[in-house]
């Protein structure tokens, strides 16, 4: 689960450096997220807060955390902090914000080793355009989406 991102240069170079070394050299990390961009982060933070706190199905995510961390009270501990996230993306990274916050997330997320990410959406019909049209054009100005 991607958290940090010092942490995950670290971890993410470590891997890619055991794979090179056992004849991989071709491998790739991926990631996952989900992602909330509006135009304030004022917007983005209120809607992330209205479906992944205030209309979630709390008691399914504490149920995941329970499964989750069945075995582990550490894990359980640190997922039950996490609860928002997990109701929000099933636990996976959040990228909320402006676009240009957005932007930024990402580029950290690629210049911390992750070779790929899959996104999620709540209103896939009007957010996966409007992702479209207003992030992933400084996406290709950042050199970190190629064109297709």
């Amino acid at each position: 689960m991607y958290s940090k991102v010092d942490i995950s240069r670290r971890q993410n170079a470590e891997l890619l450096e055991k794979a090179k070394e056992s004849g991989k050299a071709e491998s790739v990390v991926y990631t996952a997220a989900h992602a909330v961009v509006r135009d304030t982060h004022a917007e983005a933070e209120s809607y992330y807060d209205l479906y992944a706190d205030t209309m979630a199905d709390k008691a399914a995510a504490q149920g995941f955390v329970d499964k989750l961390g069945a075995d582990s009270p550490k894990i359980r501990a640190l997922q039950q902090a996490q609860l928002k996230r997990i109701a929000g993306g099933a636990g996976t990274f959040p990228l909320i914000g402006s676009v240009d916050e957005v932007v930024q997330q990402l580029i950290d997320v690629y210049e911390a080793g992750f070779g790929g990410i899959g996104l999620s959406f709540v209103d896939y019909a009007n957010e996966v355009p409007y992702f479209a049209e207003k992030v992933m054009p400084q996406l290709r100005k950042a050199g970190i989406l190629k064109p297709v």
